[in-house]
């Protein structure tokens, strides 16, 4: 644990984690401030738009798990530690830094999301608190998805990849081709989707920025994110038993 930690301290992956996560939050949140401004939405879905929207908190997580934990096993230098550790108790050590690091990165870019605008927009915001709790309990979940991603593909490549381009590029357009086919719902399957649509359940029913709920999502969409949470841990669990 100690070894973990102490590798985040300093050097230049974690500031560029940072300069990302400050320069990619402001500019979402300068367009979420656009659109909230305009459209004018209820106090509690302002909020709500405000933080899963405008925190670029999941690019700053998925380069922090890449960059810090992937770039470990393509150098090889994550080696020494499992075999000492061993592979599982490795994971569980890693994960658990990952996540407090993910619920750093969540609550700074939330709270910068918020403040950008509700200056900009002028917008009256509710529920706060639980919006942000909200962010940063999916940003650390998000976070351990990807490290188990690093542990199943023992690529930095692909887990920056899964988490980088799957949530902006490709989920939007397989999202958009089941929409074109008729089977608008199936993306709430997905599992970046499936956690970003979670954590706005909170909004209200009479919605003007966010597509509005469907009558099951309450318990479709934690029985998704449980089921990819599940699938993920139990192939990196199997995996990490083959380590070195």
């Amino acid at each position: 644990m100690r070894a973990e930690v102490l590798r985040l301290r300093g050097g230049r992956r974690i500031a560029v984690i940072v300069a990302v996560a400050i320069a990619a939050t402001v500019a979402s949140a300068l367009s979420t401030a656009l659109l909230v401004g305009a459209l004018a939405p209820d106090p509690l879905e302002a909020s709500v738009v405000a933080v899963h929207r405008g925190s670029a908190a999941a690019l700053a997580v998925a380069l922090a798990v890449g960059l810090l934990v992937g770039a470990d096993h393509r150098l090889g230098t994550a080696s020494l530690a499992w075999m000492q550790l061993g592979g599982r108790r490795r994971l569980v050590v890693v994960a658990g830094v990952q996540t407090a690091l993910a619920a750093i990165l969540a609550l700074a870019s939330g709270g910068v999301a918020l403040a950008i605008v509700g200056a900009l927009a002028g917008a009256a915001l509710e529920a706060v608190p639980l919006v942000l709790v909200a962010h940063v309990a999916l940003m650390m979940l998000w976070s351990t998805w990807l490290t188990c991603s690093v542990v199943i593909t023992r690529s930095q490549l692909v887990t920056i990849a899964v988490g980088i381009v799957g949530p902006v590029v490709v989920e939007p357009a397989v999202a958009g081709a089941l929409a074109a086919a008729g089977a608008r719902g199936f993306e709430r399957l997905l599992p970046s989707t499936a956690l970003r649509m979670l954590g706005e359940l909170a909004a209200t029913d009479d919605r003007v920025v966010l597509a509005s709920t469907a009558a099951g999502d309450a318990w479709i969409l934690p029985c998704v994110v449980v089921g990819w949470s599940v699938l993920l841990m139990g192939l990196a669990w199997r995996s990490a038993a083959r380590a070195p």
